[in-house]
């Protein structure tokens, strides 16, 4: 995959976990008596992860293998890794705007 593919993919990742997961969680404790409590909060991020495991989502997990690559001599891993930190997260500025 290419780097654009890639970063599209963590932005595209966190703008849905957002509403998928959080978005459950904020219906959850607006309506206590009606919404859908603890299970269906933990479906609702289960389902969110499920529908997305093409993407990382996790800017941590990026750093590991950026670190491996640096020791094996290739030290542009190091100098693009800020991108997949810089990716999800305005991803996930951006759905907790919308």
């Amino acid at each position: 995959m290419r780097m654009g593919q890639r970063l599209a993919a963590e932005f595209i990742g966190a703008l849905w976990l957002v509403p998928g997961g959080c978005g459950a969680a904020v219906l959850a404790a607006a309506f206590p008596d009606h919404g859908i409590h603890f299970v269906g909060v933990a479906l609702a991020f289960g389902l969110t992860v499920l529908t997305m495991t093409n993407t990382s989502v996790n800017p941590a997990r990026s750093l590991g293998p950026a670190l491996w690559e640096a020791i094996a001599g290739q030290s542009w891993a190091l100098q693009q890794v800020w991108l997949f930190w810089v990716a999800p997260i305005a991803g996930a500025a951006l759905a907790g705007v919308a």
